[in-house]
């Protein structure tokens, strides 16, 4: 776990694995970060289809937390050369402020835990 500071140093929101309970909030927020991508690509990216109870149980999720509600998620597929991130979702209202940066810097560190040297990540086209 990780905790969050804002500029006063004060701990506003907390990195931690994500449980089934999670489910749910993770959906919600990755519907919100992702679609305004709906109408560049024509449909909704994969991860707003996705299945995150089962996501949850089969890889790798994080979550970030502020004091009152889910703000950031991480999804991690760990293969036998690399990580894929799958996913990474912050909350619109807080988007452009670094929150995506510590995400994907937690995803260096995991590759690294896990001891590889590669990460993936797909993106579409457009």
């Amino acid at each position: 776990m990780e905790g969050l500071e804002d500029s006063t140093g004060m701990h506003v929101a907390r990195i931690r694995r994500a449980t089934l309970d999670d489910a749910p909030a993770i959906t919600a927020l990755t519907h919100a970060a992702y679609e305004k991508y709906i109408p560049r690509i024509g449909r909704k990216p994969q991860p707003m289809t996705a299945d995150y109870r089962a996501i949850i149980r089969d890889e790798e999720v994080w979550v970030v937390v502020d004091p009152i509600r889910l703000i950031g998620t991480l999804v991690l597929m760990i293969k036998p050369d690399h990580i894929l991130i799958y996913s990474i979702a912050v909350s619109p209202d807080i988007q452009m402020h670094g929150m995506g940066r510590r995400l994907l810097a937690l995803a260096e560190s995991q590759t690294l835990a896990h001891e590889l040297t590669v990460v993936r990540l797909y993106t579409n086209e457009r």
